[in-house]
């Protein structure tokens, strides 16, 4: 189990979809075959009930805890370490609402999931959805994670690129109205 990548999951938007995803997608063993999850959030999305995302958690106070937990990670299908980062109260949020409370936590656990990336305590991060207008009222300009990332990172060129085996696609234009998608496609941005 110590040998397997610990894996930064970024919880989302909680007025979306995210905090469900993160749930249903522990649930499955073969995670754990995988990989040794860590929960980026707010440990309160778990337990209050209208977001409908139980999920036991072994919660850790900060960052710096993530490493020496390594050696004593949970292999339970459906539980977690969280790694709580206490910014949202479910009182101030509602389900299917844009909301610039959970736009700033959204970005948070972004901004928090790399910088242990950068520390070596993470190997890889995985990201729920983000809402980029809660993330605009909450003032950041951020379209995507991309950008987040890069922010962070300190890169000058980016891009999104999904892949599978065989196949790896890169995208000319990016959470833009689809009226304006042919406008956007040149030969320079190709």
């Amino acid at each position: 189990m110590s040998d397997l990548p610990i894996i930064a999951i970024t919880l989302g938007d909680v007025t979306g979809i995210g905090p469900e995803v993160v749930a249903k997608a522990l649930a499955h063993p073969e995670i754990y075959e995988l990989c040794r999850p860590l929960v980026i959030g707010d440990s309160r999305v778990f337990t209050d009930p209208k977001f409908a995302a139980p999920l036991p958690a072994l919660e850790i106070a900060s960052s710096a805890e993530a490493v020496p937990t390594r050696s004593a990670w949970p292999s339970t299908p459906g539980s977690v370490v969280l790694l709580d980062l206490h910014n949202l109260a479910p009182e101030d949020v509602a389900m299917g609402r844009l909301s610039p409370v959970a736009g700033r936590a959204a970005v948070e656990y972004v901004l928090e999931a790399t910088e242990l990336a950068l520390a070596g305590a993470v190997d890889a991060i995985a990201t729920a959805p983000l809402n980029k207008e809660a993330m605009r009222l909450a003032g950041y300009d951020y379209i995507g994670h991309t950008e987040i990332l890069a922010e962070v990172t300190e890169t000058a060129r980016c891009t999104t690129m999904l892949a599978t085996p065989g196949l790896r696609v890169t995208h000319v234009t990016r959470h833009i109205p689809f009226r304006e998608i042919a406008g956007r496609i040149t030969t320079a941005r190709i």
